[in-house]
This record gives structure tokens, sequence and C-alpha cells, in this order.
């Protein structure tokens, strides 16, 4: 009998890598058959609706089936039912716990995040699931014209310089004029160490810093190319990942 999922994330926020790739794996669950309801657990500042279009049966807490819990590493969830733990981060460095149950089957996003996601599994093991979130929309040669800098959940020293124009969450207001900024910045000073804007800004061509230690470090990902949204590759990787978690429940 194929499992049903129930997906926890907080409100959708498409500069926050981690949280598109929550998303992202509930649409690629359905499109491979599965029953997926989703829980919005953020409740500070407020419980936004699920996106546009989301194939995902959005739910309350007093509705969950008997179900495998999707759930990422921030998250302290208590239940007994079986858990797919997606650590998108270091275990317990936004927060969640620093060592998983025995009902908790664990992944992890990239390489990076490997050696500490089985450090916090109980039996040390941990399976790779990387999977697209960056739409590859760009304007491949434009000119470089300005510097720019995002703060997301870091904390702005103002170290990036005074001429940067400056990207928030909310401006640019959409994804092309987002994407028309990131072609024609020459370089991106991010805050922010984990935002799925470094990776984007890369694709589009600009020297990427990270602020770490209060020095500017450059940001040179490890095969940038797999972040890209690819359907058919990142659904065959989630095929793989369900097909661990069905060896575990039998």
């Amino acid at each position: 009998m194929k499992p049903r999922f129930t997906l926890w994330a907080p409100n959708y926020i498409g500069y926050s890598a981690g949280v598109r790739a929550l998303y992202i794996l509930g649409e690629h669950l359905v499109s491979l058959g599965y029953e997926v309801d989703g829980i919005n657990y953020q409740t500070v500042p407020y419980k936004a609706p699920p996106p546009v279009g989301s194939r995902i049966n959005w739910i309350n807490t007093d509705q969950i089936q008997k179900s495998v819990m999707i759930c990422p590493e921030v998250l302290d969830l208590k239940t007994n039912l079986p858990i797919m733990r997606w650590c998108l981060n270091v275990p317990g460095k936004l927060g969640g716990p620093l060592c998983y149950g025995e009902n908790e089957i664990v992944f992890y996003y990239n390489d990076e995040i490997a050696e500490s996601a089985r450090a916090a599994s109980l039996d040390s093991v941990a399976h790779e699931l990387t999977i697209g979130v960056l739409d590859p929309l760009k304007d491949a040669g434009k000119p470089k014209l300005f510097d720019a800098f995002y703060e997301g959940k870091g904390e702005s020293d103002s170290s990036h310089g005074l001429d940067a124009i400056r990207i928030t969450r909310t401006w640019p207001p959409t994804k092309p004029e987002l994407i028309w900024i990131l072609d024609r910045v020459e370089n991106f000073y991010s805050y922010d160490n984990y935002s799925a804007l470094n990776l984007e800004a890369h694709m589009c061509g600009a020297h990427v810093y990270i602020r770490e230690s209060c020095e500017w470090k450059e940001f040179t990902p490890d095969r940038p190319e797999r972040h890209l949204y690819n359907p058919e590759r990142d659904r065959a990787a989630v095929a793989r990942a369900v097909a661990i978690i069905e060896a575990a429940l039998t």
C-alpha cells in the first residue's frame, strides 16, 4: 500500500531555498501519485494561505491521518507516526532538535549538511535528497550595472558599500523583475548565507559574497546546476527517497 504524506511547512517565502524545497517536494509527490496533506505550522507573525495552484491538500492539525510526516530540521514535532526528517540546514542551527528519534528517517539537502545530518540520526544513517529550487530564468549577457545586497535572516553592518541597491523579501515585487535586476548585478552581498537569492545571483553571473565572522567570503556553490528546477530529474530523486521510506516501514 502506498504511503500517505503530511508535509509540515511554514508560510511560502520565495526567497528561501529551504521553504521552496518543501513546497516543491510536496508537488513532486503529488505528481508521482501520492496523497499529500499539508500543514502550515507558522503562526507568527501570521499564517498565510498556500500558494495559488498548490495541489497539496492543506489541512488543520486535527485532520491528520495515518501518514509519513515530512518535517524540516527546524521543527520539533512530537508524534509516534513515522517522520521523514529533511535537513535543509545543519540540525539545530536555526532551531529544532539536535538528535532525531527512532521513528525518523533522515535525509539531507546537500553535501555540506551530510555529516551533521548523520550525527543527528539515531543510527548515524542519512540519505541525500537534492531537488532544484531555482527557475532557469535569466537574460544572459546583460551588462553589469550596479552592486546589490540582501539582509534576509542576517543583520546588515553596512559593510556592503553605500552604492549597493537593497533587495528585500518584498522588493522587487515580481520574479521577472527580480531576475532583471540580478542579471545586471556585478557584486551581490548577502547577510543571509542560506538564501536562495545567493544561488540565483550566482547563476545570473554576479560575484556573490556571504558574511562570515565579520568578513566577506566568496560564495562558490558546488554543482550549481543541480539547484535548477528539473522535474524529470527531481521526481526520480524523490521516487528514490520514497523507496527508502517504504523499505524502512516494512
